[in-house]
C-alpha cells in the first residue's frame, strides 16, 4: 500500500487503537474500525510492546514486540487496521545513547516497517529523541543526526519503501532541564 491510498496524507491523520480495540464493537455491533472508517478516519494500531533496558547499555533502552509481529499485523489488518505505529527513544546525555543504542534501535525500527510492508501495513516509525535531561540544542541536533542517519541506512537494508511508510521524528529542542534557552546555530 502507498502511503496516498490509506489517505493518511489526505485527511485525519488516523486514529490508533491498542491491544483489543480492533476487535471490539460499537452499541449497534459495528466493528470499531468500520466505525472509524465511516467517520473519515484511517484505522491504525500501536504495535510494540514497551520498551526497556537495552542489555549492556546502561541509560539505554530498547523497544519490545518484534517476535509474532506479522501473525499480529495479518490479525490486525482482518480487523481494519491499515497502519500501524511503533517507537523507539533515545535519551540524551554526554554519554547517551550508546553507539550500541543507535544501531539496535534502527534495526529493530527497520524490521518492524519491513514487517508491516509485508503484510500491506503501512509503517510509522518513530525514532524519538527525548527532550528530557539538561542538554543543549547543539547535542539534541547531533543525536537526531545520528539517530535519522542510522534509522535510514536500516530501512535501506532492509529494503523499505520509503514511499510507503511515514516517518514522525522528534524535534530538535533543548533538554526540559536545559539551564538557558539558547538559539541554535
Amino acid at each position: 500500500l502507498r502511503v496516498r491510498e490509506v489517505g493518511i496524507s489526505y485527511r485525519i491523520w488516523g486514529y490508533f487503537l491498542l491491544g483489543e480495540t480492533p476487535g471490539q464493537t460499537a452499541l449497534d455491533g459495528t466493528p470499531i474500525p468500520e466505525v472509524l472508517e465511516s467517520a473519515g478516519m484511517v484505522p491504525g494500531i500501536k504495535v510494540d510492546k514497551g520498551k526497556g533496558p537495552l542489555a549492556n547499555a546502561p541509560g539505554d533502552e530498547i523497544t519490545w514486540g518484534l517476535d509474532g509481529l506479522k501473525d499480529r499485523l495479518a490479525h490486525y489488518k482482518e480487523q481494519g487496521a491499515r497502519f500501524a505505529k511503533w517507537r523507539d527513544v533515545f535519551h540524551i546525555s554526554p554519554t547517551l545513547p550508546s553507539r550500541q543504542a543507535v544501531v539496535a534501535n534502527a534495526e529493530v525500527l527497520a524490521r518492524y516497517a519491513a514487517i508491516c510492508q509485508n503484510q500491506g501495513i503501512v509503517p510509522i516509525v518513530e525514532p524519538e529523541v527525548l527532550i528530557d535531561g539538561d542538554h543543549t540544542m547543539e547535542r539534541c541536533a547531533e543525536v537526531a543526526e545520528d539517530v535519522m542517519r542510522d534509522v535510514f541506512t536500516a530501512l535501506y537494508r532492509h529494503t523499505v519503501d520509503l514511499q510507503c511508510m511515514v516517518l514522525k521524528p522528534s524535534m530538535v529542542t533543548h533538554g526540559k532541564g536545559s539551564p538557558k534557552d539558547t538559539p541554535f546555530q
